[in-house]
């Protein structure tokens, strides 16, 4: 493999990785909608566990990163801001991702509870809708 591969190669594998990230939603049309969420469902859930060892003490220390990915059918009652030719009264799926951390920088586990009313902004991608959560 030359230079010239492993650059390409480099970015095209973050940009696969964070394609559910909202990172990769920058220069993708937004829509803003008022929802009503009807029921949520857990899709996956990933869990990694990270050890380190300090060299100087020997002391042992882990970490962990819980990433669920929920997929939500929402309602939309009003469509605020439309990139998508969304219109009320129209049942949606709406996937996003919770993050759990012991890294406090790195959560994101904001949830989505039937039965609620909510204003969202919702990108779209070849999976389909998912909301872009705002950290």
């Amino acid at each position: 493999m030359n230079r010239r591969s492993f650059l390409l190669l480099g970015p095209a594998a973050s940009l696969l990785l964070a394609s559910a990230d909202f990172g990769a939603a920058q220069g993708l049309p937004l829509s803003t909608l008022n929802v009503k969420i009807l029921s949520v469902d857990l899709e996956s859930l990933q869990r990694h566990t990270y050890r380190r060892e300090s060299f100087q003490t020997g002391e042992s220390s882990g970490g962990w990163t819980e990433n669920t990915a929920f997929v939500a059918k929402a309602q939309i009652a009003a469509v605020l801001d439309n990139n998508h030719g969304l219109m009320p009264g129209t049942v949606i799926e709406i996937r996003y991702v919770a993050v759990k951390s012991t890294l406090p920088a790195e959560v994101r586990d904001r949830a989505l509870k039937p039965g609620e009313t909510m204003t969202l902004t919702v990108f779209r991608n070849q999976t389909g809708f998912w909301w872009r959560q705002q950290p």
